[in-house]
């Protein structure tokens, strides 16, 4: 999010105190820090840098969890904290925590350039290193698993809601919030044709009954950092889920180094199309759904709802 949540840093650093006995000497507003959370930049007395990451329900879909977050600190310690980064426990040996009226998980800072931002986009042996991490998630068990996949797009439940809004539109709405709108109605037929798709393909999947592993649950390009020495770390795991492999290797169908690698670990598996599709039409869903929730149902600042505007013309660009 560009602006800052409902909260002084006074109230910010006392949180972090109370919660995680932490004395804060510097903090600082990551912009953006995320499409969905508010983020902190924060250095503690004894010298750690630190991550705190704040949220509310429904500004996206996502909705982290304790019991995702234990499974995230087990799958971090098994295999390298350096590579994954997982939250911090509390003074309650909490991972989720409460602030005012926001969810907060603190984690390590990582000095990095995201998939994302890297000029030319990731090479080949970066490519390679996410390939091999991802197999090793794959090959994870946990003492607890995240949740189970359940293949139910929480978007599917919202855009009826939100086909009512955009019937009924307050007066208040800002130029750019209409701006939004028009684009949510245009985007209309493409939404009841993956709609259409996804109940479709939902069934067959679960007719199937795919083998599930440990997934991460969401390496897009925003979510894989590279160090300056070059080692990938993976971060924002507060969504993991015990689902099928294409729950994660969809999200790698940009990066031909990383499903070889991958492939190279698991030569007889075959991705199953119908799970690829199933998630990336899910994806397509909601962003349309999380990208106009955002800006029509909940209060932003403007410029909060131009950097909307212009991600969700993005996504629809790409997408259609």
């Amino acid at each position: 999010m560009l602006g800052e949540p409902a909260l002084t840093h006074d109230n910010i650093c006392d949180a972090v105190k109370c919660l995680w006995g932490l004395q804060v000497t510097a903090l600082k507003f990551v912009t953006p820090g995320g499409e969905c959370s508010w983020g902190y930049r924060l250095e503690t007395v004894a010298g750690a840098r630190l991550f705190l990451k704040l949220s509310q329900p429904r500004v996206c879909g996502t909705v982290p969890c304790e019991q995702n977050l234990v499974a995230a600190d087990e799958l971090a310690r098994a295999l390298d904290h350096q590579r994954i980064v997982a939250a911090r426990r509390s003074r309650r040996g909490r991972f989720l925590e409460t602030v005012d009226a926001y969810q907060a998980r603190l984690q390590p800072w990582v000095e990095g350039v995201a998939f994302m931002d890297l000029p030319g986009g990731p090479d080949a042996a970066q490519q390679h290193q996410l390939g091999e991490l991802i197999a090793a998630i794959h090959s994870f068990t946990p003492t607890q698993r995240p949740l189970d996949e359940d293949h139910s797009a929480m978007e599917l439940r919202d855009w009826p809601a939100l086909q009512d809004a955009l019937a009924a539109p307050p007066m208040d709405w800002s130029p750019t919030q209409r701006a939004v709108a028009d684009l949510v109605r245009e985007a209309g037929p493409y939404m009841a044709r993956w709609i259409g798709d996804y109940h479709a393909l939902e069934w067959r999947v679960r007719a199937a009954g795919h083998p599930c592993v440990f997934c991460h649950g969401d390496p897009s390009s925003g979510n894989v950092l590279v160090r300056p020495d070059g080692i990938l770390v993976l971060v924002d795991l507060d969504a993991p889920a015990w689902a099928p492999r294409e729950r994660d290797l969809f999200h790698l169908h940009l990066w031909p180094a990383a499903l070889e690698a991958y492939q190279r670990r698991y030569p007889a598996f075959k991705a199953d199309c119908d799970l690829l599709r199933l998630y990336q039409v899910a994806w397509d869903i909601g962003e349309v759904v999380d990208y106009g929730w955002r800006t029509l149902m909940t209060r932003q600042s403007e410029a909060q709802y131009r950097h909307d505007l212009q991600g969700l013309r993005k996504h629809l660009d790409e997408a259609t």
